[in-house]
């Protein structure tokens, strides 16, 4: 074990030094997964607006290019056009140009910055779930690098780290000030 917590302490060194801005948006209960709907879980849409957020504030010129862990080749599929559905039909996704419109997939076991990342949401996770222990220093570590984004003229506080409540298909949408549903365009019409 105490190889293992060096390892970690040695991967938020190698952020910190490279600038990674890790962000993590966990969900308490049971998960909508995006093989499973027609329509961009919440879990996936709370990660595109953290990045939205960073290079609208810090990095206006850039476009950030999605990487999500490889499944298999159907559930990826499914979540590339739930993805692509999203940025160019809903009101929130067309909002988003300085994210590519289209996600790639890799897979975790050989993509050294995936296994980053499955090591900060494992950190994440288990500190939400309540076991701090030993995994605090890791989670604090991490968060410290997060970009948490401010805009007091909204009254909005968006953290980089941050569990959000079971989602609800009927209104189960996360962007901020939406009191009904926002649905996608189905395909075909705009």
């Amino acid at each position: 074990m105490p190889k293992n917590r060096e390892f970690i302490r040695q991967l938020i060194f190698l952020c910190k030094e490279h600038e990674v801005t890790p962000f993590a948006v966990v969900q308490d209960g049971s998960i909508t997964l995006a093989s499973q709907s027609d329509y961009l879980p919440n879990l996936y849409r709370g990660v595109l607006w953290r990045v939205h957020t960073l290079l609208e504030e810090k990095y206006p010129d850039q476009i950030a290019t999605m990487f999500f862990d490889s499944i298999e080749h159907e559930t990826n599929k499914r979540v590339a056009v739930s993805f692509t559905n999203f940025m160019v039909r809903h009101f929130h996704g067309t909002h988003y140009a300085n994210v590519l419109p289209t996600p790639f997939f890799c897979d975790s076991m050989v993509t050294p910055p995936m296994q980053i990342a499955d090591v900060v949401v494992y950190c994440v996770n288990q500190r939400y779930i309540g076991r701090r222990g030993h995994l605090e220093e890791f989670f604090q570590g991490f968060r410290a690098l997060t970009h948490n984004y401010q805009d007091p003229d909204r009254n909005l506080l968006l953290w980089g780290f941050q569990q959000i409540p079971p989602e609800r298909l009927d209104v189960g949408r996360l962007e901020e000030g939406m009191t009904e549903p926002q649905q996608e365009i189905p395909m075909g019409e705009k």
